[in-house]
This record gives structure tokens, sequence and C-alpha cells, in this order.
């Protein structure tokens, strides 16, 4: 069993730097996030925003949602929209729909 330590960002890690229930981790120019795998009420509504019933689709909001409701940890920063990597980091975190979105088609 791996041994559980406290971080200097206040998370729960194993063994390293990440924590405990990361299903993906996310990084870009130095910067990282860490999510845990969505539920189904996360999978729900982020697949509304990607395929709303009128209107356009919209990803950034999608991965906004995904990225915010799974966060497990990661660079704080990443989270707010004044950030330069929020952008970056809501079209990555959008790309956890991608196996279920290629399934799907719309009529």
């Amino acid at each position: 069993m791996a041994k559980e330590k406290e971080s200097k960002k206040d998370e729960k890690v194993l063994d390293g730097n990440t924590p405990a229930g990361t299903f993906l981790t996310l990084t870009h120019e130095g910067k990282t996030a860490h999510l845990k795998k969505p539920d189904r009420v996360v999978v729900d509504t982020a697949l509304g925003y990607v395929m709303p019933t009128n209107g356009r689709p919209s990803y950034i909001m999608a991965g906004e949602y995904i990225l915010l409701n799974c966060w497990n940890g990661g660079d704080a920063e990443v989270k707010s929209e004044e950030s330069e990597f929020f952008y970056s980091f809501c079209m990555k975190a959008f790309a956890v729909l991608e196996p279920i979105l290629s399934g799907l088609k719309k009529n």
C-alpha cells in the first residue's frame, strides 16, 4: 500500500506529486492540473454543452465544467479565468469526453 503524505499544496499525495484518486493529469507550460474521474452528473452536464438541443456547442464551457468539478489538486491558478492557462486547460479537460463522443452522432 502506498504511503500518503501531505504536500506543500495541502493535498494528499501518493508516492510523489500525484494526489490520490487522480484519473487524469493535465500539463501545460509547467503548470499541472490533476482531475478525478468524472461522475455521471459531470459527464451529462458537459455533454449538454457539447450537444445542445439548440444553439452552438460550447467546448470551452464543457471543459471548464469538467475542470472545476473534477479538480483533484495542482496549480490553482489554472482554474481562474484571468489566468493565461485557463482556456488551454479547459480544452485539455474536454478531452475526457472524447471516448464518449466518438460513439455518438447528433441527428
